[in-house]
């Protein structure tokens, strides 16, 4: 065999390798793909719901201190492509070595996406509420009651 004979052989060889990789990656594209905007989505949902935890936090924080209720207005943003009103949040309240913690989770009502946030309340025992984000919350603690709604 002459040495060019032996170049031909690998150079057809990598051209057949090179193929299958190629079709290999074309059937793959579509499914790796179509999760880059879900996850961009749940990284906005993340985002909103630590942004409603740390509302959470602060108003339990303040009216533990000051024993009087507490108000705080909170506008939770997301991106361009989540309308305004467009997520569902909902509220879990558990005890976690020996205090309450409140999981604050944002639901993109279109795809499904979900994303939660973890609050400390302290002595708070409930958390109510069924606001939409994104949009202005209010975040009401009266005794050991906090209260999220929809600012109007």
């Amino acid at each position: 065999m002459r040495r060019g004979q032996v170049s031909a052989e690998y150079l057809l060889i990598l051209m057949v390798v090179v193929a299958l990789v190629g079709a290999t990656l074309g059937a793959l594209k579509p499914h790796l793909t179509s999760s880059v905007p879900q996850a961009e989505k749940a990284v906005e949902l993340r985002h909103m719901a630590e942004t409603i935890a740390d509302a959470i936090e602060r108003a339990a924080a303040n009216a533990t201190q000051s024993g009087t209720s507490v108000k705080l207005l909170v506008d939770v943003k997301a991106g361009p492509n989540i309308p305004p009103g467009s997520c569902s949040v909902s509220f879990d309240v558990t005890s976690e070595s020996g205090t309450n913690v409140c999981y604050v989770t944002v639901k993109d009502n279109s795809t499904g996406v979900t994303a939660k946030a973890k609050a400390t309340i302290g002595p708070i025992t409930t958390v109510t509420g069924t606001p939409t984000v994104p949009g202005k919350l209010l975040v009401t603690c009266q005794g050991d009651t906090i209260t999220v709604s929809n600012a109007t």
